[in-house]
């Protein structure tokens, strides 16, 4: 019986190192940092902003002539598209001195975008991103984005004044794949201000590139690949069924 059993689990070992990194044997989940971040601003639409996309925050505003809006974009291509759930896009409050309240709203660029002319592709680099060329922007709009691009995942409402920095602004995502860029395995989250109560003040998001705390985050939850789970589940019924008899 024992080398029954023996056999069998070496048999799933190998069929576990067939599979590949990329499958999943149980539900897991992995914290994925951003590889690219920056933002465009509407009255300098033709002009990478400051720190050219090293810089340390996200300027996210709404305001009369100076609106601002932050792109993110994340690798998943470590995992196969069949292990990919759902998710949460998560970000974090810097520096801010001024006490006021609004929403934000929260986009994402759909699978198979294709960019029109001028405007950056899924692989976008955050050292080029500028209000004009950001894919999925609505150039006209001061918090919103093209909806033939991009889909509103929702919104998430801020209180700066009882919010203080470092705040960990979170939103959950039911499913990814509509959202996962086949040619590069990416997924890139925007976020808008859909209302503020004073349109002086930047809301600032520590970026990927900030010094005191981490900047954008993607927590994707991963299912089991059911091809690996099949044939572990077949092995395991041939044991079962050795000891019966």
């Amino acid at each position: 019986m024992k080398r029954v059993l023996t056999t069998c689990v070496i048999a799933m070992v190998a069929v576990l190192a067939a599979v590949g990194p990329t499958r999943i044997a149980s539900a897991e989940t992995v914290t994925l940092e951003a590889i690219a971040d920056h933002y465009g601003k509407i009255d300098d639409a033709t002009n990478v902003q400051t720190g050219n996309g090293d810089g340390s925050t996200l300027l996210i505003k709404n305001a009369s002539a100076n609106s601002r809006k932050g792109w993110v974009r994340f690798d998943l291509s470590a995992y196969s598209s069949d292990v990919i759930g759902g998710g949460t896009f998560r970000f974090r409050q810097d520096n801010i001195t001024t006490n006021y309240t609004g929403t934000f709203g929260i986009w994402a660029l759909k699978a198979g975008f294709v960019p029109g002319s001028g405007v950056l592709d899924v692989d976008w680099d955050e050292d080029l991103l500028t209000w004009n060329n950001a894919p999925g922007n609505s150039l006209t709009s001061k918090n919103s984005f093209d909806t033939a691009d991009a889909t509103k995942i929702g919104t998430i409402n801020f209180n700066t004044g009882t919010q203080n920095t470092g705040h960990l602004y979170s939103i959950s995502i039911a499913d990814l794949t509509p959202y996962l860029q086949s040619s590069n395995m990416s997924i890139t989250m925007m976020i808008g201000a859909d209302a503020q109560s004073s349109d002086s003040p930047g809301f600032n998001i520590s970026s990927s590139e900030s010094p005191d705390r981490a900047g954008p985050e993607l927590v994707v939850s991963l299912i089991p690949e059911p091809a690996s789970l099949g044939v572990l589940g077949v092995m395991m019924a041939g044991v079962l069924m050795r000891r019966r008899r």
